[in-house]
Formats: C-alpha cells, sequence, structure tokens
C-alpha cells in the first residue's frame, strides 16, 4: 500500500527586507518603540533622554544661575529636571557614568552633593547680613531678599554641632565668620553691651547737669560780692 506523504505549503515573503525605520514604527508586541531621529534611524532612549536632560540643565542654569534645583523641579513643559539631576548623581556615585559625560557636566557646574551646595549658598548669604547687619545673630525667621530662609539654614547648623554631625573644618569657617551657635547668649551679652553704653551716657548726663550746677552757683556766688 502506497503511503502519501500530506505537502506542506510554504508561503514566501516577496520585496525587499523590512528597513530599520519600518521595524521601527511596527515593532514586535510588548517591546518598547525605539525613538527616530530626522532620517528614520533608530536612537538609543537612554542617550535620547540624557540629551534632552542637559538641554534643560542648560536652560535651568542660564536662567537660574546655578544647577543645585529641588529634587521635585518640573519644567515648564512638563520634564521631571530634578528627578533627572538625581538621577546623575546616582549614576555618578554607583561608578556608572561614564568620564565623558561627567567631563560634559562638570563644565556645566553640576552639583554632585545637594548637600554641601546649600552649605555654600548659605555661608553667602551669612557673609552679606554680616556685612549689612554687623553680625551673625540672625532671627530664626530671616529670609533674605531672593527668598533664601537664612534664619532657618543659621538653626540648621547650629542643631547639628550641639548633635556633632557638623564637621570641625566648618566650625571653623563658621567662627571665623563670628557665628553665634547660642542666640540666647549672644541676646543676653548685646543686652549687657546695651546697659554698660545706657549707664555710660547716663552717668556722663549726669556729670554734666553737676558741672553746669555748679557753675551756676558759683556765678550766683560771684554775682552777690561787693565790691570794696
Amino acid at each position: 500500500m502506497q503511503i502519501m506523504t500530506p505537502t506542506i505549503h510554504t508561503q514566501e515573503t516577496s520585496g525587499p527586507t523590512p528597513s530599520l525605520a519600518q521595524a521601527a514604527s511596527s515593532p514586535t508586541p510588548g517591546t518598547p518603540r525605539p525613538l527616530l531621529d530626522h532620517q528614520g534611524s533608530a536612537v538609543d532612549v537612554l542617550a535620547s533622554n540624557y540629551q534632552i536632560g542637559m538641554a534643560h540643565l542648560r536652560s535651568y542654569i542660564a536662567r537660574e544661575g546655578h544647577a543645585n534645583m529641588s529634587r521635585g523641579y518640573v519644567t515648564d513643559d512638563g520634564f521631571g529636571l530634578g528627578n533627572w539631576v538625581r538621577q546623575r548623581r546616582q549614576d555618578h556615585k554607583a561608578d556608572t557614568l561614564s568620564t565623558v559625560r561627567i567631563a560634559e557636566l562638570n563644565a556645566l557646574g553640576m552639583v554632585w552633593n545637594s548637600y554641601d551646595a546649600g552649605y555654600r549658598i548659605g555661608v553667602d548669604h551669612l557673609r552679606a547680613y554680616i556685612a549689612q547687619e554687623g553680625h551673625a545673630n540672625v532671627p530664626q525667621e530671616s529670609v533674605t531678599a531672593d527668598g533664601f530662609t537664612l534664619g532657618t539654614w543659621v538653626t540648621s547648623r547650629r542643631r547639628e554641632r550641639k548633635e556633632n554631625t557638623l564637621s570641625t573644618e566648618r566650625i571653623a569657617e563658621l567662627n571665623t565668620l563670628g557665628m553665634v551657635w547660642n542666640s540666647y547668649d549672644a541676646g543676653y551679652r548685646i543686652g549687657v553691651d546695651h546697659l554698660r553704653a545706657y549707664v555710660a551716657r547716663k552717668g556722663q548726663r549726669q556729670r554734666i547737669r553737676k558741672s553746669r550746677s555748679r557753675r551756676r552757683i558759683h556765678a550766683r556766688g560771684m554775682g552777690e560780692q561787693t565790691p570794696t
């Protein structure tokens, strides 16, 4: 008996192999669609995101004069620049950021440590306050003209020193500026100085009054003398 083998018909695909652009426009289900440049070439998503972040960072620095934005900062067009900067800091800390990108970010003035940057900004504001007011006993509610909460910043440095979490280098730097570590003691000393000045002024006035009184008495005495 002759056994019939079934014939399997295959359909050949005619035409040219799909281009990269065509493949990108019809990706495999479940895979992310790659970005395309103006020539239709696939662009690495992470590289594109990095360049977008760099463009936003340049604009922010040009406008604000620094690169230390808050973590939650979002640009007008909805780009999470604060989060993007935080991720670059994490990459740098984990040693996964290339030397080329580190150099590129450094050239812009990248702030790798937001705490250190905030400290430097605070010191600059404290210097300006001392130059204007003549002392460093900043009230806790003090806010600078550009919105920096200097009073809160000073209070935080006092607390860090009390908790022994402020470095000796920073303590020395702040001492050089005349930092007031205990506002109560500083207020007491200021009061004593004012009291001394008051007593000195009052004593001087009393001495002047006594001197004038003696002169008047002397003048009356001279007027009552009769010529011989």
